[in-house]
């Protein structure tokens, strides 16, 4: 039987709309149909990116016009309305899993004020020397998530689910990305960047898998802001001139232009910089041992910029090369400015493309966000749907009856009992359902008391662990234990460590041993506080208690 799937993902960004519809087949990966509208094609019709309803309603109409399906699409989320974590934990069960992330979104909505919508997923990679998973966990406020979507759904566009651009480019790479020779020797780390208007994304692929993505505050309009100020011109006309003339490399440049090469040398450093942090970066968050840098993909509008792939690639001493979507094509002619793009910059739509993947085809990595209203809303629209046609069925049933039942009265007595029966099957269900909820409710109270239990033991066990295996040999623990305090109404607790310990101050070191001990443990993420009490010297030592306290939230039930 033929295979063909197709999806639609939207990218909205800050200086441009791409919307592609990617259709898999089993003879191909296929480019169906595609728009893409910069900010001065916008303009030229009346329309701005920030004026969010008439661009949503504008775009729905072009879908219209192309025949593009407006329900279940997937859109993307920029860097700077995402977030994106990562934590390494022991393997779990995937329910353990989803109760522990669940407890980790939750700190982080604590801290931010706001609640997240979120999703996670374990990275296919080991971190180094130890036996731990790396799971990243994307979050996104949900309040201007909701508004959004809201917006797109009163224009009659209806989202799948949301996906922070960082991880579109993964997916794309995942899907249309030149891969290495799986047997051969060495590893593969590549970085793909996407320098958009005010962003610029990041994935780390090791082996072709994701390790690592972030998104970072700089974009085109940073090379212009600087070229701007450095110039003294406006920065309408250093946009221009960014585009005319603009050049990484002083062998192209025109003459009398060396202020302007200047500053698009400043700003591609800035960019080789970034790409050298995020490896560091990614090996600070994950834990994972990196090999060498082996190649370097550039997406995204700015990175046309006259020099750039050269420049890269001399001073990072590594291939540096434009994404080019590998086994893609575009039967057909596609409109105005996205056929033109796609035949000369085809990156320019790989976070669309990495989009449109994520509907079409499973990946190990898949990250889906949805507000939590959005969907409830969603489910009841299905299930109201459902429902009318359920009604429908039923009074056509009825209807049918009853014309029967004037021909024979016995059959509306049989179909009244069945009505009747039915009434009963589905108050039975009700009941049973509503004893289920119970049911939930007492089974979710017990693994909630659990989880208060493991969270109080893995302290324990962590600062167990640290004190037999990093601490000095100046210093010796003599006496652990575990200080648990209620709180006033005696709903919850609040739990602490305490350890008595004893430092050699024969060499008069004492102090600054015991103070590098509490500034190890407090830079440890598992730990919030840490003090020093009852300090005192005797003789040739120092006696002292360290109060360790859990970055942990108390108890929410």
């Amino acid at each position: 039987m033929a295979f063909n799937r197709s999806s639609v993902g939207i990218d909205i960004g800050a200086h441009s709309v791409k919307v592609v519809q990617l259709q898999i087949t089993d003879k191909g990966a296929f480019v169906q149909n595609a728009l893409y509208f910069d900010r001065d094609d916008l303009e030229a019709r009346g329309v701005t990116l920030e004026d969010r309803p008439a661009l949503v309603a504008f775009l729905k109409a072009q879908m219209a016009e192309l025949r593009i399906p407006t329900k279940n699409v997937i859109l993307g989320i920029s860097g700077e309305d995402s977030i994106l974590r990562y934590t390494s934990i022991t393997p779990v069960p995937p329910w353990r899993l989803k109760i522990i992330m669940g407890y980790e979104v939750s700190e982080v909505a604590e801290r931010v004020g706001e609640t997240l919508a979120s999703d996670f997923t374990t990275l296919n990679v080991r971190r180094d020397k130890d036996d731990e998973q790396v799971v990243l966990v994307a979050l996104s406020k949900e309040a201007p998530l909701q508004e959004f979507l809201k917006e797109l759904e009163d224009a009659g566009i209806l989202v799948d689910c949301c996906v922070p651009t960082p991880l579109t480019l993964s997916s794309a790479w995942d899907a249309f990305g030149e891969k290495v020779d799986p047997d051969q020797p060495e590893d593969d780390l590549a970085v793909i960047i996407d320098i958009g208007h005010t962003n610029l994304s990041c994935s780390v692929i090791l082996n072709d898998n994701l390790v690592f993505a972030r998104s970072i505050k700089f974009g085109g309009q940073t090379l212009t802001e600087s070229i701007a100020n450095d110039l003294g011109i406006d920065p309408a006309k250093a946009e221009q001139l960014k585009i005319k003339k603009g050049t990484v490399n002083p062998a192209q440049a025109a003459p009398g232009t060396e202020s302007l090469v200047n500053s698009v040398r400043a700003g591609a450093t800035q960019i080789q910089s970034m790409i050298q942090a995020s490896v560091r970066v990614c090996k600070t968050q994950t834990g994972v041992a990196l090999p060498n840098l082996s190649r370097v993909i550039l997406t995204g509008g700015a990175t046309r910029l006259n020099g750039l792939a050269s420049f890269l690639e001399r001073s990072l001493k590594v291939p540096v090369e434009l994404f080019k979507p590998q086994g893609l094509s575009a039967p057909g002619q596609l409109p105005g400015k996205a056929g033109e793009t796609f035949a000369h910059y085809p990156g320019d739509f790989t976070c669309a493309l990495g989009l449109a993947v994520s509907g079409v085809r499973e990946s190990d990595i898949s990250v889906r966000i949805i507000p939590e209203a959005y969907q409830k809303k969603r489910d009841f629209r299905e299930r109201t749907l459902f429902l009318y046609i359920a009604a429908g069925l039923l009074i056509l049933s009825l209807i049918l009856s009853g014309i029967d039942g004037g021909f024979s009265q016995s059959k509306a007595k049989h179909q009244k009992k069945k009505l009747v029966d039915t009434q009963k099957s589905l108050n039975l269900k009700k009941s049973e359902m509503e004893n289920f909820a119970i049911e939930n409710g007492e089974i979710r109270e017990r693994v909630n008391r659990i989880l208060r239990e493991v969270e109080i033991t893995s302290f324990q066990t962590f600062i167990m662990n640290y004190f037999s295996s990093s601490l000095r040999p100046e210093i010796r623990l003599s006496r652990m234990r575990l200080d648990i305090q209620d709180n006033d109404d005696g709903t919850d607790f609040e739990y602490r460590m305490v350890a008595d310990c004893i430092a050699d101050n024969a060499d008069q070191s004492a102090l600054q041993l015991i103070s590098e001990l509490q500034d190890r443990l407090a830079a440890d993420n598992r730990v919030s506080r840490v003090e020093i009490e009852n300090s005192r010297p005797e003789s040739t030592i120092y006696k002292f208690e360290l109060v360790i306290e859990p970055a942990f939230l108390g108890y929410q039930g």
